[in-house]
């Protein structure tokens, strides 16, 4: 399922997910738990813009800067105190404070074929997702861009289509499989992958997938012609609760390439990876 599949005329798009399930009901629009800061891409147009929120409350999404020269990320992650990103036009690291690109390398090719990328915080190895079904997992090196084929996804019903990544704090990779719309395990070795069980909404194209390293609660967020919103998912259940609908301003916008820095702690700089420091 090559990425041009992403750039479907949008009544078509939106004539398809009539016919699918439907979303997950709406969970309370008042978020539970404390405020938990990091950033995400809205994509527009083929420019990407990065965007700061709070993810128990991303009903309001406040822009950063757009990338320049038209650059699309799919992917981004923490490393290092680093934001990383990955897209169509390259591999690059990601200034939060003004959303500003600077390129490591190009993407890997094929470039239409980059689904998500994540971090695994036991070993600081950056993964991303991708093949024509999202079934390919791969390293990419931090310094260099060079990328490592690691295993082809394996276990699940076919074709298998893995189109989002992210790992816990100990080490275990999820991913949301947007076939049939589960959340399953992935072997980060082998490949080899089982469903946790189904996230009770349309996951078609499942656009970013995070856990916040102080809470371990795991987020994802879906675009707009397929229940569009932030939710938080049941890592031992898969079943996903909308949290509420991403804007700018008044306008409904997709989030993709979520990504949330660890939290700050007590004597740390004023600014810590990008927010305030609390007392």
């Amino acid at each position: 399922m090559p990425r041009t599949i992403r750039g479907f005329a949008l009544a078509a798009l939106t004539s398809l997910a009539t016919a699918l399930p439907a979303t997950a009901s709406a969970a309370p629009q008042v978020p539970a738990g404390s405020v938990v800061n990091g950033y995400a891409i809205v994509t527009r147009n083929e420019t990407s813009t990065l965007v700061s929120l709070d993810f128990n409350a991303p009903g309001s999404v406040t822009p950063i800067g757009p990338s320049p020269n038209g650059a699309t990320i799919w992917g981004t992650g923490f490393l290092g105190g680093k934001l990383y990103a990955l897209g169509d036009s390259g591999f690059y690291t990601i200034d939060v404070a003004t959303g500003a690109l600077a390129r490591i390398s190009d993407a890997p090719s094929p470039t239409d074929d980059i689904w998500g990328m994540t971090v695994d915080p036991t070993t600081q190895t950056l993964y991303w997702i991708g093949g024509d079904f999202g079934e390919q997992l791969s390293t990419i090196d931090p310094a260099t861009g060079a990328t490592t084929f690691v295993a082809a996804v394996s276990g699940l019903a076919t074709p298998i289509n893995i189109t989002a990544i992210a790992v816990d704090a100990d080490g275990q990779l999820y991913g949301i499989e947007q076939q049939n719309d589960n959340l399953v395990r992935i072997d980060k070795v082998t490949g080899a992958s089982s469903v946790v069980g189904p996230l009770g909404v349309n996951a078609l194209f499942t656009s970013g997938l995070a856990f916040d390293p102080s809470s371990g609660t795991l987020y994802f967020s879906n675009l707009e012609f397929a229940g569009n919103g932030v939710y938080r998912v049941d890592k031992t259940t898969g079943q996903a609760t909308l949290i509420d609908v991403p804007h700018v301003d008044q306008d409904e916008v997709d989030l993709v390439g979520l990504a949330i820095p660890a939290t700050c702690r007590t004597g740390d700089t004023i600014f810590c990876n990008g927010f305030e420091a609390g007392p």
